[in-house]
């Protein structure tokens, strides 16, 4: 059947992972996310621990429960670089049933810079019933392993980015501008509002209002700045410029 209604009563079990999976896919991104959780850590020099989370890999929802999981690697050797990944490994068997684990993959060891071991990555929404996906590298220098680096992107959910976007919204609320009169024309300092996890780029408008020709920013690209508009002789309580500007995430 080329057309299907997943949601809905058909009368038989037909709806699977890879449904599901697709579903994911489409609404949060075809690629591996971590949720929540799944902090990784060392407990000793050769074993690696995952805490409890969520994770999604190519539309799969992988769940950590409980105290997490350990994964072991092996010893360092004085003078030599070494790296490890932390990988979490999907499998599918030929009577469809799927699994995942941890697996901790060795890189050769050198003298040199050390690289990732090569590990058969694959695609499950490409069909692959082996797919390999780093969660975290390690990195061994001589008998020493450094901070375990997660190599996953993040992925937040709704309700978390709705704030995130209410208060990017909110703090572009500007205080009110002291304008002075200069030959015809008035203007004053404009301060854009520093926003925790983003960084001013550029202002991007500059609007008037009342008794006022066109207004325009001094210096675009620079947070504290001027802003300028052409004035009729006489004053306005209507007067006023409103400024917007834009932020690039961090």
């Amino acid at each position: 059947m080329g057309i299907e209604l997943i949601t809905g009563m058909g009368g038989t079990n037909h709806v699977d992972s890879e449904d599901v999976g697709a579903l994911n896919a489409e609404l949060i991104g075809n690629g591996n996310y971590l949720l929540s959780g799944c902090e990784v850590t060392m407990t000793d020099a050769n074993t690696c621990h995952v805490a409890a989370g969520e994770l999604l890999l190519q539309g799969r929802h992988v769940r950590i429960k409980g105290a997490g999981e350990d994964v072991s690697i092996g010893n360092g050797q004085a003078g030599y670089n070494q790296r490890y990944l932390i990988c979490l490994v999907y499998s599918k068997a030929t009577n469809g049933i799927e699994t995942v684990g941890l697996q901790a993959f060795a890189g050769a060891k050198t003298t040199g810079a050390a690289t990732d071991p090569a590990v058969a990555v694959g695609s499950i929404l490409g069909g692959d019933t082996n797919v390999v996906v780093p969660l975290a590298r390690l990195e061994l220098t001589g008998l020493s392993v450094g901070m375990p680096a997660v190599m996953l992107d993040s992925v937040k959910g709704l309700v978390a980015l709705g704030a995130e976007t209410k208060k990017l919204g909110d703090s572009v609320s500007l205080p009110s501008i002291t304008v002075q009169r200069i030959d015809g024309y008035v203007g004053g300092s404009i301060t854009a509002p520093s926003v925790d996890g983003y960084s001013f780029a550029a202002w991007i408008a500059c609007i008037s209002s009342g008794w006022v020709g066109i207004a325009y920013i001094e210096k675009p690209l620079e947070q504290t700045s001027r802003t300028w508009m052409v004035s009729q002789r006489w004053e306005s309580s209507e007067t006023a410029i409103a400024c917007y500007a834009l932020y690039v995430r961090q």
